[in-house]
Protein backbone atom coordinates (compact mmCIF):
# COMPACT_ATOMS: atom_id res chain seq x y z
CA UNK A 1 0.00 0.00 0.00
CA UNK A 2 1.36 3.44 -0.91
CA UNK A 3 0.39 6.62 0.91
CA UNK A 4 1.14 10.03 -0.61
CA UNK A 5 1.25 13.08 1.64
CA UNK A 6 2.59 16.61 1.88
CA UNK A 7 5.05 17.36 4.66
CA UNK A 8 6.08 20.67 6.20
CA UNK A 9 9.82 21.31 6.41
CA UNK A 10 11.09 24.45 8.08
CA UNK A 11 14.50 25.90 7.31
CA UNK A 12 16.30 26.89 10.53
CA UNK A 13 18.37 29.55 8.75
CA UNK A 14 15.58 31.78 7.50
CA UNK A 15 12.43 30.32 9.12
CA UNK A 16 10.80 29.70 5.74
CA UNK A 17 8.75 26.55 5.15
CA UNK A 18 8.58 24.15 2.23
CA UNK A 19 5.88 21.55 1.46
CA UNK A 20 7.40 18.71 -0.57
CA UNK A 21 5.41 15.56 -1.30
CA UNK A 22 6.51 12.16 -0.03
CA UNK A 23 5.34 8.61 -0.60
CA UNK A 24 5.39 6.01 2.17
CA UNK A 25 4.95 2.30 1.59
CA UNK A 26 3.29 0.00 4.16
CA UNK A 27 3.14 -3.79 4.24
CA UNK A 28 0.31 -5.66 5.95
CA UNK A 29 0.08 -9.47 6.21
CA UNK A 30 -3.71 -9.39 5.78
CA UNK A 31 -6.09 -7.36 3.70
CA UNK A 32 -7.71 -4.52 5.64
CA UNK A 33 -10.04 -1.67 4.78
CA UNK A 34 -8.76 1.78 3.90
CA UNK A 35 -10.32 3.21 7.08
CA UNK A 36 -8.48 0.73 9.34
CA UNK A 37 -5.22 1.29 7.46
CA UNK A 38 -5.59 5.08 7.80
CA UNK A 39 -6.30 4.74 11.54
CA UNK A 40 -3.25 2.51 12.08
CA UNK A 41 -0.98 4.82 10.08
CA UNK A 42 -2.24 7.94 11.88
CA UNK A 43 -1.77 6.37 15.30
CA UNK A 44 1.78 5.35 14.38
CA UNK A 45 2.49 8.80 12.94
CA UNK A 46 1.13 10.34 16.15
CA UNK A 47 3.84 8.62 18.19
CA UNK A 48 6.45 9.51 15.59
CA UNK A 49 5.40 13.16 15.45
CA UNK A 50 4.96 13.69 19.17
CA UNK A 51 8.20 12.09 20.35
CA UNK A 52 10.73 10.79 17.85
CA UNK A 53 10.39 13.54 15.27
CA UNK A 54 10.72 16.25 17.91
CA UNK A 55 13.82 14.61 19.34
CA UNK A 56 15.37 14.01 15.92
CA UNK A 57 14.57 17.32 14.26
CA UNK A 58 14.00 19.93 16.96
CA UNK A 59 16.85 18.72 19.19
CA UNK A 60 18.98 17.25 16.34
CA UNK A 61 19.53 14.08 18.34
CA UNK A 62 20.47 11.98 15.30
CA UNK A 63 23.16 14.48 14.30
CA UNK A 64 24.72 14.42 17.76
CA UNK A 65 28.36 13.29 17.67
CA UNK A 66 28.70 12.64 21.42
CA UNK A 67 30.19 9.20 21.94
CA UNK A 68 31.05 9.35 25.65
CA UNK A 69 27.96 8.93 27.87
CA UNK A 70 25.40 9.80 25.17
CA UNK A 71 22.54 8.76 27.49
CA UNK A 72 23.30 11.64 29.85
CA UNK A 73 22.93 14.17 27.04
CA UNK A 74 19.80 12.42 25.74
CA UNK A 75 18.24 12.79 29.20
CA UNK A 76 19.26 16.47 29.32
CA UNK A 77 17.61 17.05 25.93
CA UNK A 78 14.49 15.20 27.13
CA UNK A 79 14.37 17.40 30.25
CA UNK A 80 14.62 20.49 28.06
CA UNK A 81 11.80 19.17 25.87
CA UNK A 82 9.61 18.49 28.91
CA UNK A 83 9.80 22.13 29.96
CA UNK A 84 8.10 23.40 26.78
CA UNK A 85 4.84 21.37 26.96
CA UNK A 86 4.67 22.06 30.70
CA UNK A 87 4.47 25.74 29.72
CA UNK A 88 1.72 25.13 27.13
CA UNK A 89 3.97 25.31 24.06
CA UNK A 90 2.43 23.18 21.29
CA UNK A 91 4.95 23.76 18.53
CA UNK A 92 8.35 22.76 19.94
CA UNK A 93 10.40 23.85 16.92
CA UNK A 94 8.70 27.25 16.82
CA UNK A 95 9.13 27.73 20.58
CA UNK A 96 12.84 26.90 20.37
CA UNK A 97 13.19 29.31 17.43
CA UNK A 98 11.51 32.14 19.37
CA UNK A 99 13.54 31.31 22.49
CA UNK A 100 16.76 31.51 20.49
CA UNK A 101 15.78 34.95 19.22
CA UNK A 102 14.89 36.25 22.70
CA UNK A 103 16.67 34.66 25.68
CA UNK A 104 14.37 36.50 28.11
CA UNK A 105 11.47 34.44 26.78
CA UNK A 106 13.32 31.20 27.47
CA UNK A 107 14.26 32.28 30.99
CA UNK A 108 10.60 32.86 31.90
CA UNK A 109 9.72 29.15 31.67
CA UNK A 110 9.01 27.27 34.86
CA UNK A 111 7.49 23.99 36.01
CA UNK A 112 3.88 24.30 37.10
Amino acid sequence: MAIKRKVLIRCAKDGMSDRPKETSFYVCPTEISAEKAAEAIRSHRGVENSNHYVRDVAMQEDACRIRTNPRIFARARRLALNILPANHENNIADARWCDALDIRRALQYGFK
